[in-house]
């Protein structure tokens, strides 16, 4: 999935896939280590899908071990989202980013 998910950070493909038991729809950012937890985890801007709460900022990190069903979109972003930093602290290790 890792591939993939560089892939879709690299063309700027947005992307599908289960989490939560909801559907999720994301431009990708980020691809690495999560320098707390360890985990794989993925930066990333929300935009269609199952939203929890309207009024909670769109940025998220999902877990990779938790995303499903996963495949790339149609749909491209040409521009990179406001609040975007690709020294982001919250990662030991980057295997992928968008520039």
């Amino acid at each position: 999935m890792e591939t993939k998910i560089c892939e879709a950070i690299r063309e700027r493909l947005l992307i599908e896939f289960m989490y939560d038991a909801q559907i999720r729809i994301v431009e990708p950012y980020i691809l690495g280590v999560h320098k707390d937890t360890g985990s794989m985890v993925l930066l990333a801007y929300q935009v269609g899908g199952h939203i929890e709460n309207e009024n909670a900022p769109l940025w998220k990190l999902y877990k990779v071990e938790k995303m499903g069903k996963m495949k790339h979109t149609e749909n491209t972003f040409s521009t990179l989202r406001k609040g975007y930093k690709a020294d982001d602290k919250r990662f030991a290790r980057i295997l992928c980013f968008a520039y």
